[in-house]
């Protein structure tokens, strides 16, 4: 399979091209569904065999979809999928004829393709050649894909989110991400509105998401009848904040929640639940065009061989075929997506070995077996995370074994702030940029689960100012070089990470989150490293490697001095982090080595940010 290697082309500037018809070589009729618009998802639609998802004759399995696009030099291979009737987020129907491929348009242009649909005994987790050509193998036909219309926050505006070989994801069209959003609930998509979703645990955390209904708004997706406006409100709610990350697990089975799967029943692996999983993606298109990212955890620590062991597979090697299919049809349904991370796992590789050996550590072969297997499914390059353990020495064994590894994109650290001071969060961020950086493949770092487990992120009734989250949490890892936090919430907090469905319990720290990403984005930030022997405080300080910008995060102060190896201009202000309040300093300011800033009154007793600016050299 040949991915495509390149997504940053620049900007192209195109004429009105008309919308494509399509031409076939053989007379197999194909919708095609979508903006034919480069970085919009263009669902091409087959029309196959009769069969359902309970079939004895398993779709899911024993048929396979691939269609091939090229244009120029450029080849995608991209997997389809079996979708019932072609309408089930609506019809709610478990059979039908229709098959699915969903298409990313990286470019303008004709794009030619050509169709392989074979069946065999579980051909589709077996090599290209298996099985025999059957229905519409063989169509070819032709799509116009013109230029994008969309502006942000959507990301069909900026393109697909990818491992740019540096610290940050860049999107299509060389933009940076930084993220800050909600990473509780962890079963976000625990919600009744979904068909087949219900509790399997002694505590039903199933949710309605009625808190955010009132967030819904006309010509806002829904389905089957009206279905639907809670968890969509909740999405515009947290897009309103200027949040755009959230983090949800597609597989709580024998978890926490245990509300969660993709399958038809909870005790089923190789047969998916097609109209669950349609109205997943009216929710996730929702995310991607309101500006959020879907941090999508494939299993939760407590069920990481939840494959292996329900098929008897062991050892360090085991690789179960249930397994196997489980991560070609997510990489099928939902990698197309311009805003999505797959994430192996949640405290991934965490022994909590019980009597069914389903939450067994996973062994460092098995996860690069699953990492490479998802990349080679996967023609978009989705960038591949792994959640961390709060342990530090497992955290150290573990990770240090992935130091260069080419599929690993994102290190997800939960870190347990409150107990180990200050620094830790800014500690661990920098050590592991700098340690990943070591093996020539630095990795996007993220502090997606924070502070014990029973409290992580209080809410606003308890903790208004949310100072030690927002001064070592959110800064600690913006100013380490980190790309972004998710904020779980703790278990006794009254809103926390199964129960929650309201995520206004904490807008005061979403308020404070959007101030330090506005402040970062008004910057070079992707050129910047941390600096802190510019400042002589005990503070955090990033610059370019020019001193062009100087960016000190500080605390308690009432003083700053700056120590830049030489004199030159600068225009320099401050800012307070929770308000966000712009406080002027002086401009063009002869910055000498050592120069003494004074902190603004009104932040002394707090913290602050200062923005330093050079003008013109001495």
């Amino acid at each position: 399979m040949k991915k495509i290697t390149n997504w940053f082309p620049g900007i192209i500037v195109a004429g009105i091209l008309a919308l494509t018809a399509v031409q076939c070589n053989k007379k197999t009729q194909i919708e095609i569904t979508g903006e034919l618009k480069r970085w919009h998802p263009v669902v091409l639609i087959f029309k196959g065999p009769a069969t359902s998802e309970q079939s004895k004759d398993n779709p899911f399995l024993n048929y396979r979809l691939d269609v091939t696009f090229t244009r120029n030099n450029t080849t995608v291979v991209v997997p389809g999928y079996y979708a019932a009737d072609g309408n089930a987020a609506e019809t709610g129907k478990d059979a039908g004829n229709i098959w699915k491929v969903h298409f990313l348009p990286p470019d303008t242009g004709i794009w030619q393709y050509s169709v392989s649909f074979r069946k065999g005994k579980n051909v589709a987790v077996e090599t290209a050649s298996s099985g025999k050509p059957c229905f519409f193998d063989g169509t070819t036909g032709s799509i116009r894909i013109t230029e994008t219309d969309k502006n942000p926050p959507d990301f069909r505006a900026a393109g697909k989110l990818q491992y740019a070989g540096q610290r940050y994801y860049r999107f299509s069209n060389g933009e940076c991400f930084l993220k800050a959003g909600a990473g509780s609930p962890e079963n976000f998509l625990a919600y009744r509105d979904f068909d087949g979703t219900f509790s399997q645990g002694e505590t039903d955390y199933t949710k309605t998401w009625e808190a955010h209904a009132v967030d819904w708004q006309k010509d806002d997706p829904t389905w089957q009848g009206g279905k639907g406006k809670g968890i969509i409100g909740a999405v515009n709610y947290l897009s309103s904040m200027g949040m755009n990350s959230v983090y949800l697990i597609a597989l709580t089975l024998h978890g926490d929640g245990k509300d969660v799967w993709p399958f038809t029943a909870p005790d089923e692996r190789y047969r998916f639940d097609c109209s669950k999983l349609d109205q997943w993606r009216i929710v996730f298109e929702h995310m991607n065009r309101k500006g959020i990212h879907i941090h999508f955890f494939l299993s939760e620590t407590e069920n990481e061989q939840l494959f292996e062991a329900d098929e008897g597979w062991q050892g360090s090697n085991a690789f179960a075929m249930s397994r196997k299919l489980f991560y070609r049809e997510m990489v099928a349904r939902f990698a197309d997506l311009p805003g999505i991370t797959f994430n192996l796992g949640e405290e991934i590789a965490e022994d909590q070995e019980n009597e069914t050996g389903r939450g067994k550590a996973l062994s460092t072969d098995q996860l690069r077996m699953f990492m490479h297997y998802i990349d080679s499914l996967d023609p978009w390059n989705t960038p591949i995370a792994m959640h961390t353990s709060s342990n530090d020495q497992h955290r150290e064994k573990l990770f240090s074994k992935f130091i260069g590894e080419p599929s690993l994109s994102c290190l997800s650290l939960q870190l347990e702030s409150s107990l180990k001071g200050d620094d830790y969060v800014y500690d661990q961020t920098r050590y592991w940029i700098e340690k990943s950086a070591s093996g020539n493949h630095p990795w996007v770092v993220s502090n997606d689960e924070q502070g014990h487990f029973s409290t992580g992120v209080w809410t606003d009734a308890t903790d208004p100012r949310h100072d030690t989250i927002r001064r070592n949490v959110l800064w600690g890892n913006l100013m380490a070089g980190g790309a972004g936090v998710e904020y779980y919430f703790g278990y006794k907090t009254g809103c926390g990470d199964l129960d929650c469905q309201n995520w206004r319990t904490r807008e005061n720290l979403w308020k404070q989150s959007k101030v330090a990403l506005d402040i970062l984005r008004s910057l070079p930030y992707s050129t910047m490293r941390p600096a802190n022997q510019l400042t002589r405080n005990k503070a955090w300080c990033l610059a370019d490697d020019n001193l062009s910008t100087i960016l000190v995060y500080g605390k308690n102060q009432t003083e700053l001095r700056i120590a830049v190896p030489d004199s030159a201009r600068y225009d320099y202000s401050f800012y307070n982090p929770i308000t966000g309040l712009k406080i002027r300093g002086k401009e063009n300011l002869n910055l000498r080595p050592g120069i003494l800033l004074y902190v603004p009154k009104e932040l002394r007793n707090i913290d602050f940010v200062c923005v330093l600016k050079k003008t013109t050299g001495m």
